[in-house]
């Protein structure tokens, strides 16, 4: 899952009525009260909350609060976050758990109704023509790869007396290796993995997909302790949309693609992150270096969002009559005119698309007056969340 846009390993237990997160991986910052929680061992403690932060799991955005501790060496996932999630348990005959969440977010509210208002009318123009100067190149699905053009290579800098880890690769599936396969290949095409030797070994794993497809995943625990990172600042986001302008009500939200391996690494932070891989038809074995930053690299958010900040700084000064909250590899565009905001859209992802970044053009939402930006419904003056728990009355 990722937790304030970092990646993070959780367990889920449904016997804890609270959900809880390592104090090592909260974000620090003023805490937002205390719970009292009973462990394992029958004894009840008082342990601090978090400050609210966005969860992501699977395609689900959530705002959650966690019960901080100090001994719990991973993240679980209790049923007050299962609860919002709406997630659903299976035991499968062949002895295995299956956890689902719901295709769409469902907002459990109760509403009440004020007062009616007419519909705007239909918009004549078709979004692909109104966009129709936005050059194709920056779409992820027009094909090519992300390569942030102004990026150096970064280099990762460990902390003294550090020993290189090695960690045995433990035996795979053979049908999650068949479904890592091109996964593999692809990350060679784009340049983004290499074949070479590493005294540094991780082991990897496949986690399906609900599409058939696999998502690696590589377990950098061991490596991340050995880095000296930046200090993370996580911020909150209902404190950064709290600076889009009231006077704005026109929005574009763009995600970025393959955000991380859009920075390159340098040749010799390359070797802190390789694996083993063996084709599963051809059984060859080698060991593979990222040459771009990992997806479980505990600093890959602040190193990326350092970047797509200074390439966004130009834009910015040349439009003082847009917004743009970032937010990771999440863009909110906000401008008071419709017009306004197409222009802005177009030039913003044209000037993206210049300097090497890709955009899902599936998950864009472009020129509208109703967004969902970091699991909270935009509009005109107002932000809330988009799904809320409880069922206390409305106000």
């Amino acid at each position: 899952i990722e937790v304030g846009g970092r990646p993070i390993e959780a367990l889920i237990d449904t016997g804890a009525a609270l959900s809880l997160l390592p104090l090592a991986e909260a974000p620090r910052g003023r805490a937002q009260g205390c719970a009292v929680v009973q462990g394992i061992e029958g004894q009840s403690i008082k342990l601090e909350k978090s400050l609210p932060l966005l969860v992501k799991v699977g395609d689900c955005h959530i705002s959650h609060q966690f019960v901080c501790s100090p001994s719990c060496p991973i993240a679980l996932l209790g049923r007050d976050l299962l609860t919002k999630l709406q997630a659903e348990i299976s035991f499968n005959n062949n002895g295995t758990l299956e956890v689902r969440l719901p295709k769409q977010q469902i907002s459990n509210y109760q509403m009440a109704l004020l007062n009616v208002k007419n519909p705007p009318p239909a918009r004549p123009e078709s979004e692909k023509n109104q966009l129709s100067g936005v050059n194709p190149e920056v779409w992820a699905e027009e094909g090519g790869f992300a390569r942030a053009r102004n990026a150096l290579p970064v280099h990762i800098s460990l902390k003294e007396g550090s020993r290189p880890v090695r960690i045995r690769q433990y035996p795979l599936k053979l049908t999650t290796r068949i479904g890592l396969k091109p996964l593999i290949q692809k990350f060679l095409q784009c340049g983004w993995l290499r074949e070479g030797t590493s005294p540094y070994n991780t082991p990897i794993m496949g986690v399906p997909k609900p599409n058939g497809q696999y998502r690696l995943v590589q377990d950098l625990r061991q490596v991340n302790k050995l880095i000296e990172a930046p200090y993370p600042v996580v911020p909150n986001p209902h404190t950064i949309l709290s600076q889009v302008p009231k006077s704005h009500g026109w929005f574009s939200v763009i995600d970025l693609k393959d955000a991380f391996f859009s920075i390159p690494l340098d040749q010799e932070s390359q070797k802190l992150f390789a694996f083993e891989w063996e084709d599963p038809d051809t059984h060859y074995k080698a060991q593979y270096l990222w040459t771009v930053v990992p997806q479980g690299l505990t600093c890959a958010p602040e190193i990326f969002g350092s970047q797509l900040k200074r390439d966004l700084a130009p834009f910015l000064a040349a439009h003082l009559s847009c917004n743009i909250v970032q937010y990771c590899d999440d863009l909110l565009l906000s401008t008071e005119t419709e017009t306004t905001c197409k222009e802005h859209t177009i030039e913003l992802l044209n000037s993206l698309g210049a300097q090497g970044y890709k955009v899902s053009r599936e998950k864009a939402q472009l020129v509208k007056q109703q967004v969902t930006f970091l699991g909270y419904h935009l509009c005109q003056g107002r932000h809330q969340p988009s799904v809320l728990s409880g069922s206390g009355s409305p106000e």
